[in-house]
């Protein structure tokens, strides 16, 4: 966290984790993303919460912001955008903000994050398909969303969104869960994602 984190990927201008670190950005776009700034404030909650240090929970709580800005509430409400350039969101990344968001409401009492959190967990659900899965998401590139893969594996950030959220509205993983064993290859593992293949129509990976 102190030499990776901290040393490599904070950027101080923004105030938030970035994706690459600084010497390897070519170009200021697709740095600031949602998804792995979440996973980072998970690793330092848990860091704050071993050695009570407060920089650690004061980095989390900054860097959060950049989730909370990255949610639009008008064209596609709830979602929460993986790009600096707002023209991509994706179910599972949308849900795999979700967790920290609670852990930072449970821990400021702040109510942006856990509004956040719903608006999210409706964006999900409205990306819900028959099969227990979930559509891509949405892409400003009309041609990009229809080929756009439905990830499988990937599901299960959804169901762990679902199960934090149950405390704060009616919803349940169960679904979800169902959805996966149903893929689920007799090694135990779990398939990454049906894609359109054209000519071939759906192929699993």
């Amino acid at each position: 966290i102190e030499k990776i984190q901290i040393g490599k990927f904070w950027d101080s201008k923004s105030r938030t984790f970035l994706q690459y670190q600084p010497d390897r950005i070519t170009e200021r776009r697709n740095v600031v993303v949602p998804n792995k700034i979440a996973t980072a404030c998970e690793a330092f909650l848990g860091a704050y919460r071993l050695t009570k240090k407060n920089i650690y929970r004061k980095m989390a709580v900054t860097a959060s912001m950049s989730i909370l800005n990255h949610q639009d509430m008008h064209a596609h409400p709830g979602g929460i955008y993986q790009s600096d350039i707002h023209t991509l969101i994706i179910h599972y990344y949308t849900a795999r903000c979700i967790p920290v968001l609670i852990e930072l409401f449970k821990l400021t009492k702040d109510e942006r994050y856990v509004d956040s959190a719903r608006a999210a967990v409706s964006y999900i659900q409205k990306h819900r398909l028959e099969n227990g899965f979930f559509s891509f998401g949405d892409c400003l590139d009309e041609k990009k969303n229809r080929r756009a893969p439905i990830f499988l594996a990937g599901a299960g950030d959804v169901g762990r969104a679902f199960d934090v959220m149950a405390d704060y509205q009616s919803i349940s993983s169960k679904s979800v869960v169902r959805a996966l064993l149903s893929v689920q290859r007799e090694n135990g593992a779990f398939p990454a994602k049906w894609e359109r293949v054209p000519g071939v129509g759906r192929t699993i990976h």
